[in-house]
């Protein structure tokens, strides 16, 4: 088994949802960060 760091964006649902009713201009809000993944090589 082995492990890897990726990144990763989450962005907020809501924002988006909003974005799609017209509700909302700006861009939705995100946070970017690293993610450690197990994996197992086949």
């Amino acid at each position: 088994m082995g492990e890897a760091t990726v990144p990763i964006t989450v962005q907020n649902w809501l924002d988006i949802e909003r974005i799609a009713l017209g509700e909302r201009a700006e861009p939705p809000r995100a946070v970017k960060a690293q993610a450690l993944v197990d994996y197992r090589r086949s």
